[in-house]
């Protein structure tokens, strides 16, 4: 890391107040992906005007930008939720410069691995990160959506709602002898691998000819709908 580069991470992480890109579409940070590099990539603004013009590029695009302000009380969480969503670069617009900044390089990321198992945060990234961009591509005012784009963008994210994980809520009795059942179900599972065995693994083999399957049997795997 040059020093030019120390010097504007600093200045990035002692901002009071920084402006950020937003879709109007997911109400979380607009979300590019780079053409050269295939970065993951959140823009941030010192400058209201410069804000402006980055959106009215995508505004062309039916991609619509809000300006959204971060205080620095608010910077911490705003980059953990970063992390959260799959962004693993920051773009820093600070006058007339363009900074690509990676952001493990802003802030550390947090090691979630060394958390006791009941304290570990349910993280889906990908899927996270997927979804802004299909959203983003489909909610489109006044055009109708590219459905070529939106079909490459939907097999993705189905593909990451069938590997992700999932906190879900059960109902616990208690057997005979006075021990609580689940139901064979615990917090932690991959809820398509083990709720629903049969359609996982021809979704896997891919032979399902839906590929979506949230929410629902595939009638095309199981023979049944929900």
């Amino acid at each position: 890391m040059t020093v030019d580069q120390v010097f504007i991470i600093k200045k990035l992480q002692n901002l009071d107040e920084m402006l950020v890109a937003y879709s109007a579409v997911t109400r979380m940070p607009f979300a590019i992906c780079d053409d050269e590099s295939f970065n993951d990539q959140v823009w941030i603004f010192t400058d209201q005007d410069k804000l402006k013009t980055f959106a009215e590029k995508y505004k062309e695009e039916k991609k619509l930008i809000l300006p959204v302000k971060v205080q620095k009380k608010d910077a911490s969480m705003f980059y953990m939720n970063l992390f959260a969503m799959g962004i693993n670069e920051v773009v820093f617009c600070d006058g007339d410069q363009e900074n690509k900044i990676e952001l493990t390089k802003i802030v550390r990321m947090p090691d979630v691995d060394a958390l006791p198992e009941n304290r570990k945060p349910i993280l889906n990234p990908q899927l996270q990160l997927s979804a802004a961009y299909f959203l983003q591509e489909l909610r489109k005012p006044g055009v109708e959506p590219d459905r070529e784009a939106l079909k490459d963008l939907e097999e993705e994210m189905s593909a990451n709602l069938a590997r992700s994980t999932y906190l879900m809520p059960v109902d616990v009795e208690k057997d005979e002898e006075g021990k609580e059942n689940a139901g064979g179900y615990g917090l932690r599972r991959n809820a398509f691998e083990r709720l629903y065995p049969e359609q996982y693994c021809n979704a896997q083999r891919g032979s399902c000819r839906t590929g979506f399957f949230y929410k629902r049997r595939c009638a095309d795997c199981l023979g049944t709908g929900l």
